[in-house]
């Protein structure tokens, strides 16, 4: 079992993301393999249909895409 967490917001004193980051040290300290994904190192819009017709899917989502599939196998 892998799990991966992560908060919905990118503000350094998320309390949801410390949420999340406890998580993981709790998952992990039970022998659970365990990742924090921070969305502030993924610069993007949530979605926008319109910019990713104009401009193609942004280059951190790609990046985004490659740790989730990473985590799934």
């Amino acid at each position: 079992m892998r799990l991966l967490f992560f908060a919905g917001s990118a503000r350094e004193g998320s309390h949801n993301k410390k949420l999340a980051q406890l998580g993981r040290h709790i998952a992990e300290a039970n022998g659970i393999e365990a990742v924090f994904a921070d969305l502030a190192d993924y610069h993007m819009p949530i979605y926008h249909g319109d910019l990713e017709n104009d401009e193609g899917v942004p280059e951190r989502a790609r990046a985004s895409r490659r740790c989730w599939r990473s985590m799934t196998g």
